[in-house]
């Protein structure tokens, strides 16, 4: 064991742990459906709207880490 860096092994920069960060994501996915006039009448309203919202539904990306939206450690 030593305290010395003979080799330079902690000085010089590697990219051994360096990977492509390249990703697509659909964030916000919001989808409506007014449901028709006749059998919203039925139920004695005048008009319905049905809504289905999702946030970061999916992520493609090879990245192999967590997240590849977050950045390093500040």
């Amino acid at each position: 064991m030593t305290f010395t860096d003979d080799n330079d092994n902690y000085s010089r920069g590697s990219q051994f742990y360096l990977e492509d960060g390249d990703y697509f994501r659909i964030k916000i996915l919001q989808l409506g459906y007014t449901l028709p006039t006749q059998l919203v009448k039925k139920a004695g309203f005048e008009r319905v709207r049905v809504h289905v919202m999702s946030e970061n539904l999916l992520t493609f990306t090879k990245y192999t880490g967590y997240d590849p939206e977050i950045g390093a450690a500040s």
